[in-house]
């Protein structure tokens, strides 16, 4: 039950931030509303399905571990996004990580050839140093370029 209150928090979490995509499921883009929905369903039905309720007392003793590592896993992210700007941001900064992309699904819908569209994608400088971002690509590769600072 800790394990699924601690993905409904965060895919709530992502769906309140207006996150297009969670990424629960890999390369499958998936609304983290809907991932927060199955989550919940899941606790409500792994609450109903309980096997023997006349022994909850005994299991009491595991409550507070659960309530604290719920706790310090929202306390988390909140030090993340305020520290940061944002979970992602944080997390790319305790990884090391210099540049993080902030919006990771761009959708263009139906293209037709010869076609020329344009979308922003959000990034955050998450280092102490400038950073200077040289090539890319203008087809539907994923080289990105390389990254060197300033």
């Amino acid at each position: 039950m800790g394990t699924f209150g601690t993905f409904a928090t965060v895919s709530g979490y992502l769906g309140f931030l207006g996150q297009a995509s969670c990424g629960c499921f890999g390369a499958i883009p998936t609304s983290p509303w809907w991932v927060f929905s199955l989550d919940i369903g899941i606790l409500l039905a792994l609450m109903l399905a309980r096997p023997n309720w006349t022994t909850w007392k005994q299991e009491l003793v595991v409550a507070p571990f659960m309530i604290v590592g719920l706790v310090t896993s929202i306390g988390f992210g909140f030090w993340l996004h305020n520290s940061a700007g944002s979970v992602d941001a944080g997390l790319g900064a305790l990884r090391g990580q210099k540049l993080v992309v902030i919006s990771s699904v761009l959708d263009f819908g139906q293209i037709h050839p010869g076609e020329v569209l344009t979308q922003t994608l959000r990034l955050r400088n998450v280092s102490k140093e400038p950073i200077r971002l040289n090539g890319g690509t203008n087809d539907c590769t994923t080289r990105m370029g390389n990254l060197d600072s300033v």
